[in-house]
């Protein structure tokens, strides 16, 4: 019997015990309560290794709990799930692409929409989300021997979400959201991935998110449970994030070509400023490597409820060299 049998078959008996209980009202921490919860957390697991195994969508969201009844979904809640998930994966691409452009509200640019739409695709079974990205290629990647390293804006976007809802579900404390939210890239997306943790979390509907991106080396899978959901809707409302924008001139004095994270020293003295690059760039700072230059860097500053200190990050959206005039001889 092969993997992909053995987990449906036990997803077959997994069905057969929960059918009774999903018709009953059972008091919250009674023993059948607790034993339903025991059973679906199984076969969260179940249809998550099962998933891995089938490996034919690069992108599948499973929806488990109240709003999900044996193979089917109520349509009002699953169309509310994709439009935030869309929006966000949009809010995150535009960050990954061009930074935060504070200011700037409305619809998106064309290319932003491009690189980031998802389309729904047939997916047979248990109720699962089957998604597949924009057409794409790899990016042109900053490390000019290997052009395939750096993944496009929607692959990016994706890894960033799902490192935000990883610490909502596996850290209790939360110490590592602040940096995973800085990543999201400003108050849009937050408020998008604030809404996508309430409509699971008031519905008491779990997620299992399996990412097989062409991009990435290996499979990923995430799971963000109705509580988790509801931890992750409470710490993101209590989060706050402000930004300013700098024009330094000074000189870029590295790159880490693969990862896209900048070192600039300013011609004033100041602190060096470490941070990443938007892909957008990835062009034009090539030619003002180790040169003087001017750029134009936005500085992020998270405060969440769990942690005392901010965690400052710096993204650089704008570059160009410098034209400094030699010295006189006089």
């Amino acid at each position: 019997m092969s993997a992909i049998d053995r987990f449906q078959n036990e997803l077959e008996q997994l069905s057969s015990l929960l059918r009774p209980l999903e018709q009953e009202t059972l008091e919250e921490w009674s023993p059948e309560w607790m034993n339903r919860q025991s059973l679906l957390t199984r076969d969260i697991q179940v249809r998550r290794d099962l998933a891995i195994a089938e490996g034919r969508f690069e992108l599948e969201f499973t929806l488990l709990g109240q709003r999900v009844q044996g193979e089917t979904v109520d349509v009002s809640f699953l169309g509310k799930f994709l439009e935030e998930l869309q929006a966000t994966v949009t809010a995150v691409s535009d960050f990954v692409l061009f930074g935060l452009r504070e200011g700037k509200s409305g619809t998106y640019p064309g290319n932003v929409v491009n690189a980031s739409s998802m389309m729904m695709v047939a997916r047979p079974g248990s109720f699962t989300v089957a998604l597949e990205g924009p057409r794409r290629g790899a990016q042109g990647s900053f490390d000019l021997p290997d052009p395939s390293v750096s993944i496009p804006a929607f692959d990016d976007a994706i890894g960033r979400i799902l490192d935000v809802i990883d610490v909502a579900e596996n850290e209790v404390t939360g110490e590592s959201l602040p940096l995973a939210v800085s990543e999201l890239g400003g108050h849009r997306p937050l408020l998008h991935m604030i809404e996508l943790a309430k409509l699971l979390a008031s519905n008491s509907t779990s997620a299992v998110a399996i990412e097989r991106s062409p991009f990435k080396s290996e499979p990923r899978q995430s799971l963000l449970s109705a509580s988790g959901a509801r931890r992750l809707q409470t710490l993101l409302s209590r989060t706050q994030q402000s930004s300013e924008i700098m024009e330094l001139d000074g000189m870029l004095t590295g790159v880490r070509w693969k990862s896209g994270i900048f070192d600039f020293e300013p011609s004033d003295q100041s602190e060096p400023i470490t941070g990443k690059i938007a892909s957008e760039l990835r062009d034009a700072i090539r030619p003002v490597f180790d040169r003087p230059a001017r750029v134009t860097i936005e500085k992020t500053i998270t405060e969440t409820a769990v942690r005392e200190e901010s965690t400052v990050t710096y993204k650089m959206i704008d570059v160009e060299h410098l034209e400094v005039e030699p010295p006189s001889l006089s």
